[in-house]
């Protein structure tokens, strides 16, 4: 069978519906299906593979239609031509025989995909709080018209599914993943997800973790513009701070591995990005001492305003007359045509 997976967020982001798509399609494919996920992505890669895959016939495991939109739970914004054009494309090409668009209560291409597919139409339902579009009843109506299968993650989903859009719902966990989630040695290790919003609950685990001598913690970071949060000098051996960076990772710290290669340690607040390794160019701070260097010869005269313009950077600080001795103007002994002596030198 040729199946389609359509998912509303981001897949170049972390998500728990993406990974949930994402195992989803490889149990399938394990069952000799065809499966296709048709998703949004800010990744340049993806929309440059998402668009040779609509051209060469959509062959190819995960199709970007369009880079995201970021939006609100409760936007009524629209989804953008130019990916509406491309769903309806790969619709047309993929020939699918069933189409499963999840969280199709968000403005997004499983809502589209779901309204315009041609194919037998399945809704999985995760959350109760991703059930606020379409805004209108005759819009839902016309969605619930179209769909031939509704699914929910969870009782409680599907009550407030049940109340926006009306029907048998089949409730169906999410799963277990069993490799993932197989036994193993346990640890003495705590993970905390760190928000720069939640500071209180960090700050109480760190409080418990001083009578806890043997226990570790770790705070992960999950978003890449946050600070590094305050550590107690004793606890600094046994609080670790890391940051995910990739979605395939995200998986991973369920399984404690916080010491994988996909979660690295911050950098520290002082290092900074050279332009270039071994250029030429001096630094500023060279550039300044070599001007103030430029200002008195050996014999003791100085500079002209002219020598001293082109000499270095603007930001060079101009000499005073400290530095040609108390009482004395400055001289130059620049052979410049018409000029003998440096001008007067405002005061600093």
């Amino acid at each position: 069978m040729r199946l389609c997976l359509v998912t509303p967020f981001s897949w170049s982001q972390p998500h728990d519906v993406n990974e949930h798509v994402e195992g989803i399609a490889r149990e399938l494919r394990g069952l000799d299906h065809s499966v296709t996920i048709l998703a949004s992505s800010n990744r340049a890669k993806e929309l440059a593979a998402g668009r040779r895959a609509l051209l060469d016939g959509l062959d190819a495991e995960v199709v970007a239609l369009g880079p995201a939109v970021p939006i609100s739970r409760r936007s009524r914004i629209g989804v953008p031509v130019g990916a509406r054009a491309n769903l309806s494309l790969a619709l047309a090409l993929g020939r699918f025989d069933i189409v499963h668009g999840f969280e199709p209560g968000l403005p997004s291409l499983s809502y589209l995909a779901l309204r315009d597919a041609e194919a037998l139409a399945v809704a999985t339902f995760l959350s109760p709080e991703r059930l606020s579009y379409p805004p209108g009843r005759a819009q839902r109506d016309r969605l619930l018209g179209r769909l031939d299968a509704l699914v929910a993650t969870s009782e409680e989903t599907a009550a407030a599914a049940a109340a926006r859009f009306p029907g048998h719902y089949e409730v169906i966990s999410e799963g277990v993943d069993l490799e993932l989630f197989r036994p193993g040695r346990k640890r003495n290790l705590i993970v905390v997800e760190w928000r720069p919003t939640e500071r209180i609950p960090v700050r109480g685990v760190l409080r418990e973790l001083a009578g806890l001598p043997e226990w570790e913690v770790v705070l992960l970071r999950t978003k890449p513009l946050m600070g590094r949060p305050t550590i107690p000098r004793p606890l600094r051996d046994r609080v670790h701070v890391r940051r995910l960076r990739r979605r395939a990772a995200q998986s991973r710290r369920r399984r404690g591995h916080v010491n994988s290669p996909s979660f690295a340690a911050p950098r520290r607040r002082d290092s900074r990005r050279t332009r270039s390794i071994g250029s030429a160019s001096p630094s500023a701070p060279e550039r300044r001492r070599a001007a103030r260097r430029s200002w008195t010869s050996r014999s003791g005269s100085t500079i002209c305003t002219h020598h001293w313009q082109s000499a270095g950077t603007r930001h060079s600080p101009r000499p005073t007359r400290s530095e040609t001795g108390p009482g004395s103007s400055p001289t130059c002994t620049c052979t410049r045509a018409g000029r003998t002596t440096a001008p007067s030198i405002p005061p600093t």
